[in-house]
């Protein structure tokens, strides 16, 4: 995810994908038979340095609720930081099995839009201890700082993202 984010952020035209969510999310293998993650579903991405130049409805910059960045419910302008909040709602799903602000089963829809919303503008990250998952601690920090309402306060690129994660590998 974090390779496919760093094509599409560091391309010659810095698109932001808006709306990543696990269901844009394709597990396959490549030409080799290496195991891979597709991001699919670019329909609502957006040139990063076009951003401020366009007005969009609400509708066009809010992604999905629950993986929308604080400024982009806002509908302030986005940039990578933003896909990197939703790839942190993304980790912490794929390791509780549960939504970071509710606590919802993450593999089900829920009709609570609006509460969503306002958890993830407003509310606290839901404790991994929760879940009852046992997660390592510098497997929290890296999400917890995904999860961050400031985009300055989050890491700054898929490439510095990536380079955290490889620690794990070790």
């Amino acid at each position: 995810v974090c390779e496919a984010l760093m094509v599409a952020h560091e391309g010659p035209d810095g698109v932001v994908h808006r709306d990543l969510k696990l269901e844009n999310l394709m597990r396959t293998v490549d030409r080799s038979d290496k195991e891979i993650v597709k991001v699919l579903d670019f329909g609502i991405a957006k040139l990063a340095e076009k951003e401020a130049d366009s007005k969009l409805t609400t509708v066009g910059t809010l992604g999905t609720p629950g993986y929308a960045a604080p400024e982009q419910l806002r509908g302030e302008g986005v940039d990578a930081r933003t896909d990197l909040f939703a790839f942190g709602v993304i980790l912490y799903s794929l390791l509780t099995g549960l939504d970071p602000w509710l606590g919802y089963d993450a593999s089900k829809s829920t009709t609570q839009i609006y509460e969503l919303m306002v958890a993830s503008d407003r509310g606290d990250v839901r404790p991994f201890e929760d879940s009852g998952v046992d997660v390592p601690p510098a497997m929290k920090n890296l999400v917890l700082r995904l999860l961050q309402r400031d985009p300055a306060d989050r890491f700054q690129s898929a490439r510095e993202v990536r380079g955290e994660l490889f620690h794990f590998r070790d």
